[in-house]
């Protein structure tokens, strides 16, 4: 069910998508994160909203486990820039970064224990509760990614900052975190206030956003 607004005539809807439009453009990953809290009940909150995600034939095919156990995010870290460090020396993937994006540098992963909340999203390729013969989900994967897009702009519109962290060993947190062998690690999201001074993350090649008609295409007649 759509919520009316007071007002919400065409010309109010486009003036509130363009502020929705201008706040999202905002949103930018960092790797510098503060050490203020961030209450259990936004975590929650957003988790809620994130679970509201479509899904393929609804089956809400995920799973969605906050940690802000110091410990385990101190594993994650160590296990993330070993898998960094073999990134690296893989393919000459250290020369390309620092022909790509000048003043590179090697990254550690001290972002992933300072910040507050990981949010850690797995993908349900059997129903949870069923026996690994029966039907699988559909989707899986697509559903869990949508499901992180509302769970990353959720969090924006609260004033949060986010980074979203792509796992290449899906056995990251599987002995503290994984329900069942039919759970895979998709995601994880990085979840808290920004450090002072942070700005775009500064490992990103391209650090700005491409022009829109670059990456979106509207087909139809012009308006009047």
């Amino acid at each position: 069910m759509t919520v009316a607004v007071e007002g919400d005539d065409a010309g109010s809807l486009v003036e509130r998508a363009r502020q929705l439009s201008r706040q999202m453009q905002t949103r930018r990953s960092i790797r510098s994160f503060s050490d203020k809290p961030v209450p259990r009940e936004v975590i929650r909150a957003g988790l809620e909203i994130a679970a509201s995600a479509p899904s393929g034939v609804n089956l809400q095919a995920w799973r969605f486990v906050a940690i802000s156990d110091p410990e385990i995010r101190k594993a994650v870290r160590a296990l993330a820039e070993e898998e960094w460090r073999e990134f690296l020396e893989q393919n000459g993937q250290r020369q390309w970064l620092s022909s790509s994006l000048p003043g590179w540098k090697s990254v550690t992963g001290e972002y992933l224990e300072k910040a507050p909340w990981l949010i850690a999203i797995f993908a349900n390729e059997v129903p949870l509760g069923s026996d690994a013969g029966s039907r699988r989900n559909l989707h899986v994967t697509d559903s869990a990614c949508l499901a992180t897009g509302f769970l990353v702009s959720a969090f924006h519109q609260l004033g949060l900052a986010t980074l979203v962290h792509i796992p290449s060993a899906a056995d990251y947190l599987e002995e503290v975190a994984a329900d069942s062998e039919g759970e895979r690690l998709v995601l994880i999201v990085l979840v808290g206030h920004a450090g002072e001074g942070a700005d775009v993350d500064s490992s990103a090649v391209n650090a700005s956003k491409k022009p829109f008609h670059t990456v979106a295409t509207i087909l139809g007649p012009d308006e009047d």
